[in-house]
């Protein structure tokens, strides 16, 4: 099966989108400049803030508050979009300190100045929410558990995957068999900000408070875009492409490193590569032993059962989507195009000839 194939149609929706995207992350970095502007304290965040070069929580909350016809203008809730894609920037802190990255562990000021901005974060989308009351109105509640929720979220996915997943806290025969059960448990709780950002868009302009409901009814027994997001990115840790603005080089193979099995750990788990590993992580530093799994990734057919996971994700999204509003905005569905097209997938393509 292959995938980065799009038809001229394709592409032109492709294209209005990458500029749609850049125009909503100029839009939300204006904002948060104006309001730290304002809030000093908060201004080493907006640095870590606009480092990333696009937004997709606010693009996605953008698109999906504007599948709605609303007479109001999407930027009235600009902190709302601003506080979600935070959510996920605060859970970089912890993973740094976590997964023992080496900017954060090269000295002991490194750690303190990643905890300490791990807390300013939070206190900047407390801030951010608190600043949106008056707009919200009587949906202040509702967002206000949304947000909770999703900071709750993330710590326990921290929790799941090292308490279940990780070969540090139990032995592989029994990670194995609740692997599948806990990996997803994990994945949703990591990525519960790109279930909910289009469906907050949603909500604030249409009203419909239930839409969350559904999206979690009609997913009860699908691949939501949380997990199959998180497979794409675990399968990225296996592969020598990174993006600058979101994963360092020392990231690569970190979960292998770290001895969390994820999806291409368990997917070949008895491979004497991978085991190998898992005894002695500096067989990872090796560049042959790289070439080696991202060929075994290949002959084993991984890549290409993600692949169909991911596709078979993005339609159901599509589906979603045609039951919840008459034509569907193209732009929303964009926001999941990850799941089919991205440089991770065309590497193997590339690289690999295997697609």
């Amino acid at each position: 099966m292959k995938t980065n194939q799009l038809t001229d149609k394709e592409k032109e929706r492709h294209d209005k989108y990458v500029r749609y995207s850049q125009e909503t992350s100029k839009i939300l970095e204006r904002h948060l400049k104006e309001f730290c502007a304002i809030h000093k304290e908060f201004i080493p965040i907006q640095q870590a803030y606009t480092y990333k070069k696009l937004h997709l929580n606010g693009i996605q909350f953008r698109a999906g508050f504007e599948s709605v016809k609303s007479s109001e203008n999407w930027e009235k809730y600009k902190y709302i979009p601003m506080a979600i894609e935070l959510v996920m920037i605060w859970a970089y802190k912890t993973n740094k300190i976590v997964d023992r990255k080496n900017d954060a562990w090269k000295s002991e000021e490194s750690v303190k100045k990643i905890v300490l901005e791990h807390d300013l974060i939070l206190a900047l989308i407390l801030e951010l929410l608190e600043n949106s009351k008056a707009v919200l109105g009587e949906k202040f509640d509702k967002l206000n558990q949304i947000i909770s929720r999703m900071l709750g979220d993330m710590v326990k996915g921290f929790w799941v995957e090292r308490n279940t997943i990780c070969l540090n806290k139990k032995p592989l025969e029994i990670i194995k068999k609740n692997w599948a059960e806990n990996y997803k448990k994990r994945n949703i709780y990591f990525d519960l900000v790109y279930d909910f950002a289009p469906l907050v868009g949603y909500w604030l302009a249409s009203g419909d408070e239930r839409i969350f409901e559904k999206y979690e009814s009609f997913f009860a027994n699908k691949d939501r875009f949380s997990h199959a997001g998180q497979i794409i990115n675990d399968m990225s840790d296996y592969i020598c492409v990174y993006d600058k603005y979101t994963k360092s080089y020392q990231d690569q193979f970190s979960d292998l490193r770290n001895k969390v099995i994820t999806y291409p750990a368990f997917a070949l788990i008895e491979n004497s590569a991978i085991l190998d590993a898992l005894k002695d992580s500096q067989v990872i530093l090796n560049k042959e032993w790289q070439k080696e799994i991202a060929g075994i990734l290949v002959k084993k057919k991984v890549v290409k059962s993600v692949i169909n996971l991911t596709t078979k994700s993005y339609k159901d999204h599509e589906s979603f989507w045609k039951k919840i509003l008459k034509k569907p905005n193209p732009i929303l569905l964009e926001t999941y195009s990850i799941l089919r097209i991205n440089k991770y997938f065309k590497f193997f393509q590339e690289n690999q000839k295997i697609l």
